[in-house]
């Protein structure tokens, strides 16, 4: 479907002409341009069905051939329930490792999860990027509370092995019951 929309050109005014003797600095002194090279390296995986386990995201990002690429990952969990809040975050230690994760996981219904029934959607993490700050936002956090099965903490890796997450820098609370905010609402009523 094509929409018409009509346009107004107006000229652009001209700037005045330079005479020689003010011509434009040599190169070497104009200001060098900053480098627009994307260094994102976080992904959200969305359509993560209700059980899936950090471990098993390991295994469906291993088995689509992507060991050794990623260096965090974590799927969120409801503590009451246990279950998956049906998206994760995965972090790739370079920008075209994460984007080649992009190209092979958006679309794909993972053979092994016959639970999932949405094929996974991959976006670029907006809020995080980066290994050091996932370790920061999640070592200090309830979810590394003793109490938390280790299958649903943060998991992070070098060179494609399974490294111990940073030790907490202060008390950790234990995680609290989240109570849905739709089933409090007085205006639902």
């Amino acid at each position: 479907m094509f929409y018409y929309v009509p346009t107004v050109m107006v000229a652009a005014p001209m700037a005045p002409a330079v005479p020689a003797a003010q011509s434009l600095p040599a190169k070497s002194t104009q200001k060098k341009k900053k480098s627009n090279k994307d260094t994102r390296t976080t992904v959200m995986i969305q359509n993560v069905p209700a059980h899936c386990t950090n471990a098993m995201m390991v295994e469906m990002l291993d088995s689509a051939g992507l060991s050794g690429k990623y260096d965090f990952v974590y799927a969120p969990t409801d503590f009451r329930t246990y279950t998956a809040f049906g998206y994760a975050f995965v972090n790739f230690t370079t920008n075209k490792n994460a984007v080649q994760a992009m190209d092979v996981l958006g679309g794909l219904v993972c053979p092994t999860w016959s639970e999932q029934k949405v094929a996974f959607e991959v976006n670029w993490c907006e809020a995080h990027q980066g290994l050091k700050v996932h370790v920061n936002k999640y070592q200090n956090s309830p979810v590394m509370h003793p109490s938390v099965l280790e299958e649903y903490k943060p998991l992070i890796f070098k060179n494609g092995l399974r490294q111990p997450f940073p030790p907490p820098t202060k008390a950790i609370k234990e995680p609290r019951d989240r109570k849905s905010t739709r089933l409090n609402s007085s205006h639902d009523l």
